[in-house]
């Protein structure tokens, strides 16, 4: 059985035009140091991710993500992974073959 993300924050999206974007970011310098604070961050995730898959074996891929997902979840010594085995194969880049569960290749 799948069980849908639940969200573990209410979030409010605001869509923007890009050319208004850019009109913002120019007169709120706040808001444009938010911006590249966060755009920053984002590189920075996707930069460690993808170091972190090139460069460590099965067990260290699997080790890696454990140790992420708790320090995103912070909820103390219980961690929940409200994905599935195909979601997790998808995040560490392995594919999933019927019986392998989570064994790569």
């Amino acid at each position: 059985m799948r069980f849908p993300p639940r969200p573990s924050r209410i979030a409010t999206l605001v869509r923007y035009r890009r050319s208004a974007l850019a009109s913002l970011i120019s007169q709120d310098g706040a808001f444009a140091s938010e911006m590249q604070q966060l755009t920053a961050s984002g590189l920075h995730g996707a930069y460690e991710h993808m170091v972190r898959l090139c460069h460590r074996s099965a067990r260290g891929r699997v080790a890696w993500f454990i140790l992420a997902m708790a320090k995103r979840s912070a909820q103390g010594d219980r961690l929940e992974l409200p994905m599935s085995r195909c979601d997790i194969a998808d995040y560490l880049e392995w594919p999933m073959k019927p019986s392998a569960g989570l064994s790569p290749n």
